[in-house]
């Protein structure tokens, strides 16, 4: 009985530590949580899915599989992404881009709370007002 409560205490803090850390990263966009997969680090960039982002900023994303790019429109403005080219990369057949980078392109403000497990944050309005392009 005295050796199967270290493993089974172990494997209760597996579970605990686990659950935290699912819910740690998230992506939110004015607030409301993203679906998708967390945003993840490569070489010193966090990087998001783009169409999940995109489509919760009300954009439109079409995929082109032959090409490997995503053409992205929102407000009248469109921008396309290729996957292995300007910081663009197929991560499990989700094409990603550093958060910093997508709001950049979409004329959005981003940041990344670090304190708060990693989380994104989207923003189409900066106080009362809709977010100059960059800011």
């Amino acid at each position: 009985m005295t050796t199967r409560l270290p493993a089974v205490t172990a494997l209760a803090l597996v579970i605990v530590a686990s659950a935290a850390f699912a819910g740690a990263a998230a992506v939110k966009v004015d607030g409301k949580t993203v679906a998708g997969e967390a945003p993840f680090v490569r070489d010193g960039t966090t990087y998001v899915q783009v169409r999940p982002v995109c489509e919760a900023l009300g954009a439109k994303v079409e995929w082109d599989a032959h090409r490997q790019m995503a053409t992205i429109t929102r407000m009248g403005n469109h921008f396309s992404l290729t996957a292995g080219k300007d910081g663009a990369y197929l991560d499990h057949n989700r094409l990603t881009l550093g958060y910093s980078a997508l709001a950049d392109k979409l004329g959005v403000k981003a940041t990344h709370d670090r304190k708060a497990g990693g989380v994104i944050t989207f923003a189409t309005k900066c106080a009362s007002r809709p977010c100059p392009r960059g800011a």
